[in-house]
């Protein structure tokens, strides 16, 4: 590994948590989870007009649609996600343990207790930046994040590594 970056943080709850509402979030919001939800409330609501045997009037049922979109995503990222996180964040012995990252224009690599694991920025599917982490995803189901307080000044340098190697940000 070039010259770079190297931090040494402790996880918390919190950083599994906004990580977790993060994933979830990009999960949720990606176009075909829109048009799978607004099929799935849109088949809800003409089944429930069918067996009513009543005719609803459209704008009832397109704010039906809506609005049931609109809850499934608050209770997503307001109740189910943070869930998530701190069960994941308890259960997971490996997630309370100190980390030290080191990166730098080509790579980057997590040594923890048990081992480490170096990964080329080429390496990552994909890529994406939230309020509290950057998300590096090996796979769609295999996310990886690290808080952007210990990215710090070094922000640039990953962000730079994954865009010269041609990750497509999401």
């Amino acid at each position: 590994m070039e010259q770079g970056f190297s931090r040494h943080y402790e996880p918390t709850e919190q950083d599994a948590v906004a990580a977790t509402k993060a994933v979830w979030w990009r999960y949720m919001t990606k176009p075909s989870s829109i048009i799978g939800f607004l099929v799935l409330f849109g088949l809800l609501v003409v089944m429930l007009n069918v067996f009513l045997d009543r005719q609803i009037p459209l704008w009832i049922m397109l704010v039906a649609v809506v609005g049931g979109l609109a809850i499934t995503l608050a209770l997503t990222a307001l109740v189910m996600a943070p869930a998530a996180g701190r069960r994941h964040y308890q259960q997971a012995a490996h997630l309370q343990k100190s980390v030290n990252v080191t990166w730098d224009e080509t790579s980057i690599r997590f040594d923890v207790e048990r081992g480490s694991s170096s990964y080329e920025w080429r390496e990552f599917h994909r890529w994406s930046m939230s309020g509290e982490h950057l998300l590096l995803f090996l796979t769609d189901d295999f996310v990886m994040s690290v808080p952007r307080r210990v990215l710090a000044d070094g922000e640039p340098v990953a962000v730079g590594g994954l865009l010269h190697a041609g990750v497509r940000k999401i």
